[in-house]
């Protein structure tokens, strides 16, 4: 059964000749269309595919705390294994790397698999990537022995990471001293060498050679740092417009309904998660929808208000009632002292979350199903961070009544179900549940997870498309061609 040689694969391998036996065993065989291969696949890796499903969570767990510990430790030998398997070194190319190359990261260089750098190792360490013994060449000198320039005492070096400083994103990109390379393990555990100018040579057809050259690579073109071009801004020459909270709802709805990567693109996946789910036909859509709703809520707190008067007079500009994005300073200096506001907007869709999740239960009938509350609050809470620091709201982060009331009126507009208000409790901790859950311990875990994914990604996109011009054309027109 090679090369299938795990008792899983084996079990596929199996359930694969069980089923072409009760199928395709007699004379006639078997037509394969396109239900016969998913009935083929589905009798073949259902079971091996459950056995995965159950063990992902603790997989997810062991790969988290391995990532953890790769930063920590500077361990590139574990950079395959974690994220994926990509067999290449980073090479530079410098004659005085102890001087010139204290920061590589940054440096134009070229990626090369370890096992083109193996003949600079000396010659018994010299393998090919399948293991086996380089052999040198007919005069049997190897390339590690060709002749170097005086000053040149290597070939290959790896740099040894700065222990002085703390934190290992400086330690990892600050080099103590460059070593020798004289093992195999030196080139494959590094993510980053240097080889002496005197042994390559670059051919604009062939590239980059590692060979002896007539004459080492000139001083001015070692490695150099990469150029890096900023990106334009997304609203160049166009000046910031203030908007009011339902406007920008209004606008973000739009958007999602009509851009093709928004919701039209959801619609098409929502029956398949849905039924995963065990949530009943348009849930996701009315959870995307409750998230855009709620998202700015914290905004209509007074202590915001305020915060958004006072910025909109320094620059000169209107302040309207129930302000969240406002107007251009163009050039001008303003005072911005507002308190934060997401965790405040998750806060006060708790009852639009608790009223999802009644929709839900009523439509399970082992009430064991993931709920749409978690999802919300935690779409809403780590809106503009992927975490949240603090958890105990602020008596700025607090609505007050005629914003609890302009709230709700924006959440009936849009056929939402639930009633915000004040939470009880400023201590959120309780709600938290998959803000820090970054593993799925479980399929319903899991998924959340993926339902939260979808929900964050059309949040985010409606959210910064609906302030930019070039997306707000494109659903015009679609509305226009529409008509």
């Amino acid at each position: 059964v090679y090369p299938y040689t795990s008792k899983e694969e084996q079990g596929v391998l199996a359930n694969t000749r069980a089923w072409l036996e009760r199928h395709a065993g007699g004379t006639a065989g078997i037509i394969m269309g396109g239900a016969e291969e998913r009935a083929l696949l589905d009798a073949a890796h259902s079971e091996a595919d459950a056995k995965w499903a159950d063990e992902l969570g603790a997989i997810m767990s062991d790969r988290a705390s391995a990532i953890g510990q790769a930063v920590a430790d500077g361990d590139y030998g574990l950079a395959g294994s974690l994220i994926r398997h990509v067999d290449t070194r980073t090479v530079l190319i410098c004659g005085k790397p102890d001087t010139m190359l204290t920061e590589p990261y940054g440096m134009e260089g070229f990626s090369l698999a370890p096992g083109s750098l193996m003949p600079l190792l000396p010659e018994k360490e010299r393998v090919d990537r399948s293991g086996h013994a380089f052999h040198d060449d007919d005069e049997g000198e190897g390339v590690i022995s060709l002749d170097l320039p005086a000053d040149a005492r290597w070939a290959l070096r790896y740099p040894v990471w700065s222990q002085d400083v703390e934190g290992s994103e400086a330690k990892a990109n600050t080099v103590a001293q460059w070593i020798d390379v004289t093992r195999r393990t030196d080139i494959s555990t590094q993510p980053v060498l240097v080889v002496h100018p005197s042994l390559v040579a670059y051919d604009d057809f062939f590239g980059l050679s590692l060979k002896a050259g007539e004459v080492a690579v000139p001083e001015g073109f070692w490695a150099r740092p990469v150029e890096r071009h900023v990106r334009q801004k997304l609203f160049s020459g166009a000046p910031r417009q203030s908007e009011t909270y339902a406007q920008h709802i209004e606008r973000m709805l739009d958007l999602y309904e009509q851009h093709p990567v928004l919701g039209p693109r959801l619609t098409r996946i929502a029956p398949t998660v849905e039924a995963w789910l065990g949530w009943p036909a348009g849930m996701l859509d009315t959870l995307v929808r409750a998230a855009i709703v709620a998202h700015d809520a914290g905004k209509l707190s007074p202590a915001w208000q305020a915060g958004v008067t006072t910025y909109q007079r320094a620059i000169n500009q209107p302040m309207r009632p129930w302000l969240v994005h406002t107007d251009d300073p163009q050039g001008k200096k303003a005072p911005w002292n507002v308190p934060p506001h997401a965790l405040s907007g998750a806060a006060h869709s708790l009852p639009v979350g608790a009223a999802l999740d009644a929709t839900v239960i009523a439509a399970q009938a082992d009430n064991e199903g993931p709920l749409p509350s978690n999802v919300l609050f935690t779409a809403i809470a780590t809106h503009h961070a992927p975490n949240v620091r603090e958890l105990l709201l602020s008596d700025g982060e607090l609505l007050d009544a005629p914003a609890i009331a302009t709230l709700n009126q924006l959440l009936s507009r849009w056929s939402l179900p639930g009633k915000a208000r004040v939470p009880g409790n400023r201590n959120l901790v309780a709600h938290q549940k998959m803000v820090d859950q970054r593993t799925m311990t479980n399929v319903k875990n899991g998924g959340e997870t993926f339902a939260l994914a979808l929900v964050i990604r059309m949040l985010r996109l409606a959210d910064s498309w609906s302030q930019n011009p070039v997306r707000l054309e494109e659903v015009n027109a679609r509305t226009s061609e529409n008509r």
